[in-house]
């Protein structure tokens, strides 16, 4: 039996990553951090760090590193590369009903193995993201110790039907017992213990918790949220010159050297472009390379670049103030894609001794852009192909909705920062794309939302602007802007949209993510949104070009999108279902309006059809 798993580097970031559990065909098996499962094997991060402008200000010291391949590293596709621990540990003999964490009894006396062994499906788990095996001996015994001083070894399980109540765990010896359905239904203490934080050779180690614990089902999807950010290149910075350019520790090289040529002085907002000598002479003496700066490629193609471009895109760097935030760089997006989808953003080229090659990664040709009016002609929609997409995905965390709804996402943010060298890392990994960008034609402000529901949002976002916390829920990146009856309008528009293509062009619903953006006019409250939906990663559907050919046609897939808000297989149910403040969607399910929480940054929060189709365009 193989022992090892094959995941695409996309779908260990989105899906996977440090804290889940994965299943495996010699069982299920816990990711643990980069610096136990990873590092040790021999990859050293700094290899395949990805850093852009805007990691340092959102990520502060912690790097970005791209999750390696076997290719990558030259190593044999069957060689494991990621090293995992089982978990859980406990098990079930089918064949003879005992719940054992070693080996089964009637197995070992009897001198044969079961053929139908499974992992248990259950484990424990706090909104705190403590994970840990099911006490088995507390559920048992919480009514009245066992009569024998030590745990027993194994567990009867008695299957009496197919409920959970239906199910009894009980003590071999005093013969105590407890249904699964009593187990699932109530809280427990809690071990406070992180699993991925644990050495692979050591054992479990138990801090305790204040919180209680959950029975929960391994596979369950909110056993772990993982926490995603996400940075699309836009202009000015959107050559791979800048990218390279634009790593803190070079960045810092080249203003410390600039200012002591004299051509930098940021006291007097004076840069002057470097004479292509000094800018060599810095590169090839003074250039910080190793963990932080450049490899000896790198500089190698940096000096086969035609050095008008290498100028541009120092002076880019060095005048650019990176957004502080991701609210910031959402809107920096958001006008850079509202400016192309105008202008356009043609391609960039480089001459060097090889020739001339395109170096930018974001294109938008704007003689393809096109303009179509909405279902009644109020709003004109402009819809700009976006021929080349760069993007950057890391995770940071993670979150376990265990225990009770709390309205919005329950659970506390948990870090999965690893150490190497010194230095904490975060996985993450780069993709090209294409994508198709959507907003309002002119100067794109939304007309007042009108209707209960919206109203209903606007109570919502007022509340969370006088005291973020009242609302009793996670906003994400967009803040109480989430919150925003504008922002619902084309959250809801976006996922009807993503499900029109999937059943106009044959894209499977999860190929395919998206960027909800916001800008708020603070002084009159107005609004404007818009969308981009966008392929990117290996392999991923639509890479040749697929989805910015439907660009021509897309007031055919848009008419189909609202068609498909209009009805859903659970009405009148749905569509009665009302928002609220304080809670985190109105009417919205699965038949309708929600897709894969591997497309929705939002993780299908903040959506409503009643906020749309009281507000048809």
């Amino acid at each position: 039996m193989p022992r090892y798993q094959e995941v695409r580097l996309s779908q260990l970031i989105l899906q996977l990553g440090p804290g889940a559990i994965v299943e495996t065909t010699g069982g299920p098996r816990l990711v643990p951090l980069a610096q136990h499962g990873l590092f040790p094997q021999g990859v050293d991060p700094d290899r395949f760090a990805l850093d852009t402008p805007h990691l340092k200000t959102i990520l502060g010291n912690r790097r970005v590193f791209r999750v390696p391949s076997n290719a990558m590293l030259g190593r044999p596709a069957h060689r494991p590369l990621y090293r995992t621990r089982a978990f859980p540990v406990w098990k079930l003999c089918v064949k003879h009903s005992i719940l054992y964490p070693r080996a089964c009894p009637d197995c070992e006396q009897s001198g044969e193995q079961s053929r139908r062994i499974e992992a248990i499906r259950f484990v424990m788990a706090c909104p705190e993201g403590h994970l840990d095996e099911v006490n088995w001996n507390l559920l048992v015994h919480s009514k009245t110790p066992c009569t024998e001083e030590a745990a027993p070894e194994y567990f009867l399980w008695r299957n009496q039907g197919s409920s959970l109540s239906a199910t009894l765990i009980r003590c071999p010896r005093c013969h105590q017992q407890i249904s699964l359905g009593e187990a699932y239904n109530r809280s427990w203490l809690c071990s406070g213990r992180y699993p991925e934080r644990e050495q692979l050779d050591s054992g479990p180690q138990r801090s305790g918790c204040s919180q209680r614990a959950w029975v929960i089902q391994r596979q369950a999807t909110s056993l772990r949220i993982p926490e995603l950010l996400t940075f699309i290149t836009v202009p000015p910075l959107e050559t791979r010159l800048h990218q390279l350019l634009g790593r803190p520790r070079v960045r810092e090289s080249l203003e410390s050297a600039l200012a002591m040529l004299g051509r930098l002085n940021r006291s007097q907002q004076r840069l002057e472009d470097p004479a292509e000598q000094e800018f060599q002479q810095w590169l090839g003496s003074a250039c910080p390379k190793g963990p932080g700066g450049l490899r000896d490629d790198e500089i190698e193609y940096i000096q086969q670049q035609d050095f008008g471009a290498i100028r541009s895109a120092v002076r880019d760097l060095l005048t650019h103030h990176p957004a502080p935030d991701m609210q910031r760089i959402l809107l920096d997006e958001f006008r850079a894609f509202r400016v192309g989808a105008v202008q356009g953003v043609p391609p960039k080229v480089t001459t060097g001794p090889t020739g001339s090659k395109p170096v930018s990664l974001l294109e938008i040709n704007p003689a393809r852009v096109r303009v179509f009016p909405g279902a009644r002609g109020s709003i004109r929609f402009r819809v700009a192909p976006v021929e080349k997409l760069h993007s950057v995905t890391v995770q940071i965390g993670y979150r376990r909705a265990v225990g009770p709804a709390l309205g919005g996402i329950p659970g506390k943010f948990v870090p999965i920062d690893s150490s190497f060298e010194g230095q904490t890392w975060l996985p993450g990994y780069e993709a090209m794309g294409e994508g198709i960008f959507l907003t309002a034609d002119g100067d794109g402000w939304h007309p007042p939302l009108l209707g209960a529901s919206a109203g209903k949002w606007r109570e919502g976002f007022e509340e969370a602007g006088r005291s973020p916390d009242t609302a009793g829920i996670h906003p994400g990146n967009h803040g109480r802007n989430s919150l925003h009856p504008v922002f619902v309008w084309w959250h809801t528009l976006s996922h009807l949209l993503v499900r029109a293509l999937s059943v106009e062009s044959g894209y499977s619903l999860a190929s395919i993510r998206e960027r909800i953006y916001l800008e708020v006019d603070e002084a009159t409250g107005q609004a404007r949104g818009g969308i981009l939906l966008y392929t990117s990663g290996y392999g991923s559907d639509g890479s040749l070009g697929g989805l910015i050919a439907l660009v021509p046609r897309f007031e055919h897939i848009l008419a189909s999108a609202i068609s498909m808000g209009k009805t859903c297989s659970a009405d009148p149910l749905c569509r009665e279902h009302r928002f609220v403040p304080g809670k985190h969607s109105g009417a919205a399910c699965y038949a309708c309006s929600l897709i894969s929480e591997t497309s929705c940054e939002q993780r299908n929060l903040w959506l409503d059809r009643n906020v749309l189709l009281d507000n048809l365009p």
